[in-house]
């Protein structure tokens, strides 16, 4: 589905690997190695200097986040109280405004469909788990792990062809980690491709189907099946490359 050959750009050096659909692709290495600015690059927000990215057989230019988004990819960052959610809006506004601004949740005569969005909010917070009072409330009353779950949903609703998931349950509660395992589960059901960054090497066995591991802003190696374990990920990251 998602065709990655010989990237070059910020921390980034002849990246090459694909992303089937409903896979569960994971980047594993040591914390700075490059992960997230892949992420960022096929998400256009960082420029890359050479190579291509194809999503179901058609080029891409990724010129831009519109571009990403018009093609079906969406992003999660880390930074999400920075890069991700306005903290003095509320919580159907971090949830809606990407639809609203896109035209997902607009009319004929270009009008909010007010009930569509209040409907959409509550469904949302109800199907999360979402820990708030009412979508009126301010996203910063939230917990963090609360708030992850509304930038996600954000995205959700343009039901994306590919996700990108930078290292997004770092520093959230257990629940709330293993809610986001089943969802990404579940996207990936769906035929979503998905490839997501955890410094956690625990967690990348046991929720990716395949771990790239990344050391200089290239991929060292990739593994999968019984290859794939802590111990496999520690130990590519510290080897030399040896293919992807």
């Amino acid at each position: 589905m998602l065709g990655v050959d010989n990237l070059e750009g910020p921390m980034l050096s002849r990246t090459t690997f694909s992303l089937a659909p409903g896979e569960i692709l994971g980047l594993g290495g040591l914390v700075g190695q490059g992960q997230t600015e892949l992420l960022r690059a096929l998400f256009g927000v960082l420029p890359l200097r050479g190579g291509s990215v194809a999503l179901k057989g058609r080029p891409l230019r990724l010129r831009g986040p519109r571009d990403a988004i018009g093609a079906g990819i969406a992003y999660v960052p880390l930074e999400r109280k920075s890069e991700g959610v306005f903290l003095d809006k509320s919580v159907a506004f971090n949830m809606t405004f990407a639809s609203l601004a896109l035209g997902w949740l607009s009319s004929w005569f270009g009008l909010i469909r007010f009930r569509k969005e209040r409907a959409t909010v509550a469904e949302a917070i109800d199907r999360l788990k979402i820990r708030t009072r009412s979508g009126h409330t301010p996203i910063r009353a939230l917990s963090g792990g609360n708030q992850q779950k509304v930038l996600l949903e954000k995205w959700l609703q343009m039901r994306p062809a590919v996700l990108l998931l930078d290292d997004v349950t770092r520093g959230v509660d257990i629940s709330t980690k293993h809610q986001i395992y089943e969802l990404v589960r579940a996207l990936a059901r769906e035929g979503v491709g998905v490839i997501f960054y955890s410094s956690d090497t625990y967690e990348l066995v046991g929720l990716a189907d395949r771990v790239l591991v990344m050391a200089d802003g290239e991929i060292r190696k990739s593994l999968a099946g019984s290859e794939l374990s802590s111990a496999a990920i520690v130990d590519a990251a510290f080897g030399s490359r040896v293919g992807s």
